[in-house]
């Protein structure tokens, strides 16, 4: 019976400490699995919110108070819009860990919770292992700029990022080109619901909502002329899209290269996404092969692939002879300029 006792004992202990490893009397640092059994901890260092563990994260939910009534803002009794919590000042939450911070990182757990970063001031999420992104994970998150969703990914929720990068209330800057990995098999409502982007790419052939790109890049009166770049050009088509904004780009994959419907080649997804597309194949296997080294795309010079993805072409610079002759690709020359 002792025996027996001792067991039971050490398993709810167990258990107790299982939801989290927070340390006693840590700051910022919350349980946020799902069941005592689901290890997730959620830690704000700086301006940095982590989420590791396993099992299942836990949803959470955004909400107006509804019996809010302030006689300084005028707002009638009842008023929808509640106390100003927050960046955005628009609600209340029942996250622990608020809604400043600027960057996220999640793994481990096996999803993202409902609502779980709604409404932060959150610029960029680095994400891996999980397998769903649940409904409004990163809903009217108005700074977020820069996403990466893994090859995890099965399954993205309605309003997952919906408002992301809207400008009327955050930042002026689009969200990077966002790619969506081949193991994503469904695609919700509304995900892209006026997210701030102007290229999505699909990898797979996943099973998409009929409005989920609904008013993609589309902000007041001046909507983004937007690409959505899929593999089978049927699967992404009449989504909700604003026909006159949108277009629906289909790309094959050949010879290691990708290549749209209109011609154009690309080293990569992210760099399709970017709309920085090669010369040629021979100038996709250049910057495939840069290595850290300059290359030349056309007339213009970029340090990196990154750069080469934002645009961010070298105007001045002193080259090493190394350098110069592997950018001009002649070995017979010694000096090289470029403006």
């Amino acid at each position: 019976m002792k025996k027996i006792l001792f067991v039971l004992i050490a398993f709810l202990t167990f258990n107790v400490y299982a939801a989290n490893d927070c340390q006693d009397g840590e700051q910022n640092c919350w349980d946020c699995g799902k069941t005592d059994s689901d290890l997730c901890t959620a830690r704000k260092i700086g301006n940095e919110l982590q989420i590791t563990g396993t099992g299942e994260m836990r949803d959470y939910e955004f909400y107006r108070d509804e019996s809010y009534n302030s006689e300084v803002s005028g707002e009638p009794v009842n008023s929808p819009h509640g106390p100003y919590n927050g960046p955005w000042g628009f609600g209340e939450t029942n996250v622990p860990w608020g809604y400043d911070y600027t960057s996220v990182s999640i793994s481990g757990v096996q999803n993202i919770g409902e609502e779980a970063f709604a409404y932060s001031s959150v610029q960029s999420a680095d994400i891996s292992d999980v397998t769903s992104i649940e409904y409004g994970a990163f809903d009217s998150c108005y700074s977020l700029q820069n996403v990466n969703i893994p090859d995890s990914v099965t399954s993205i929720g309605d309003y997952a990022f919906g408002w992301a990068a809207h400008p009327n209330y955050g930042s002026d800057q689009k969200m990077s080109g966002i790619v969506i990995p081949a193991s994503v098999t469904s695609i919700g409502e509304n995900v892209f619901f006026q997210t701030y982007t102007d290229s999505l790419v699909i990898e797979g052939n996943p099973s998409i909502a009929d409005n989920a790109f609904s008013y993609i890049g589309k902000v007041g009166l001046s909507p983004l002329n937007v690409k959505i770049y899929c593999l089978d050009k049927t699967a992404c088509l009449d989504k909700g899209q604003d026909t006159q904004k949108v277009s629906v780009v289909e790309y094959s994959y050949v010879d290691g290269l990708y290549q749209t419907e209109d011609g154009k080649l690309f080293a990569s997804l992210n760099l399709m996404a970017a709309g920085a597309a090669c010369t040629d194949a021979k100038n996709c296997q250049e910057i495939l092969n840069s290595n850290g080294q300059p290359f030349k795309v056309g007339s213009k010079i970029y340090n990196s692939i990154q750069d080469f993805a934002n645009g961010n072409y070298v105007k001045h610079r002193i080259y090493t002879i190394d350098e110069a002759n592997a950018v001009a690709g002649d070995k017979n020359r010694v000096s090289i300029r470029y403006r």
